[in-house]
């Protein structure tokens, strides 16, 4: 049978009820680590009697979100006073610190009521809560406010036990697979959004790794113009590229038709062996007659923008044909700045 990804688990985990979700996790480690994250916050049991006044009044702070939620699953037992008019509701509010850390928390979003209004008798309730702004817009760093309000006008009063709240976390799973199918430049500008996306995105790391060529002199045929031949293989790329950063000092024969170069290739193994991918010719332009020092950065040519892990860079040399011409190189240095995703 083929391997579920992750985020085919995590899809089909949003159809389960925490505590099978919980079950499913305690299966196997793989099931435990593709699950979401559940936990469990706990009201205090009480009963108030209100005034003729009465205003809604604090129940209790949840603590702060760890992760963004996937739903929330809520119960309690209640009742009111047993007659009368019935005026007896719980609710919640997601609250957001200010950046700064000063001043009071804002209301973003609010559920109200969670159960509908108490019953004059003895109730057990619960309630689901998933595609709404108290859950889509909650992030890391937020709270539930849980609200509770007994109704004035006299006599009465509102008892709760048993009060109970399953919050389903996302560790943003999602979010990463979609970073995988990304190139870095795309996951640094994704990144680039919001706060929450920066925090979410992988980290794209810039480093450098260096080639050098063999120093040499080399003599062309004296038949034809163009007698490439191979002058070396870079290693296989082990991140994409970001650009290229190429230098010489070379010369030709001294005199006469100007024909000797460098160029590379983008190469690609796969099962029919190796293809090139692109190909950047000239990457000095022709080879003066005297010493020359030469350099060349490449970044939007396609042997940087179709590179991948696993590609390499073939770079060639042509002294050229026709008899009596010669191509001189030294400290030829080739800087790749790769992009990697950690």
């Amino acid at each position: 049978m083929e391997r579920l990804d992750d985020l085919s688990l995590r899809h089909i985990s949003r159809f389960l009820d925490p505590e099978d979700i919980i079950r499913v996790g305690r299966t196997c480690k793989r099931m435990y680590s593709a699950m979401p994250r559940v936990v469990e916050w706990r009201g205090k049991d009480f009963k108030v009697n209100a005034g003729y006044y009465c205003r809604p009044e604090l129940y209790f702070d949840g603590p702060e979100l760890s992760h963004t939620v996937q739903k929330l699953n809520l119960s309690v037992t209640w009742h009111d006073q047993g007659w009368g008019n019935r005026k007896g509701e719980l609710w919640l509010n997601l609250m957001r610190r200010p950046k700064d850390g000063g001043g009071e928390p804002a209301q973003i979003a609010s559920y109200r009521p969670l159960f509908g209004i108490a019953e004059h008798f003895t109730k057990s309730s619960k309630t689901a809560i998933q595609h709404h702004p108290v859950v889509t817009e909650a992030r890391p760093g937020d709270f539930y406010r849980f609200m509770r309000h007994v109704g004035g006008g006299g006599g009465h009063s509102l008892k709760v036990w048993n009060f109970r709240v399953v919050a389903t976390l996302l560790d943003d799973l999602a979010l990463r697979h979609i970073a995988a199918f990304l190139n870095p430049e795309d996951i640094v500008n994704l990144g680039r959004t919001c706060k929450r996306m920066h925090s979410v995105m992988p980290q794209v790391v810039l480093y450098d790794e260096e080639w050098r060529g063999e120093d040499f002199e080399i003599d062309g045929p004296r038949g034809g113009h163009f007698w490439p031949e191979l002058y070396f293989d870079g290693p296989a790329l082990s991140s994409t590229v970001k650009k290229l950063s190429l230098s010489v000092i070379w010369n030709d024969q001294g005199w006469g038709n100007r024909k000797g170069e460098l160029f590379l290739k983008l190469i690609r193994r796969d099962g029919s062996g190796e293809n090139i991918v692109a190909e950047h010719r000239r990457l000095f332009g022709i080879a003066e007659h005297m010493e020359t020092p030469a350099s060349v950065v490449i970044e939007n040519h396609q042997v940087v923008k179709q590179a991948r892990p696993g590609d390499f860079y073939r770079f060639m040399r042509n002294a050229g044909g026709g008899g009596g011409h010669s191509l001189t190189v030294r400290n030829f240095r080739a800087v790749a700045s790769l992009c990697k995703v950690i």
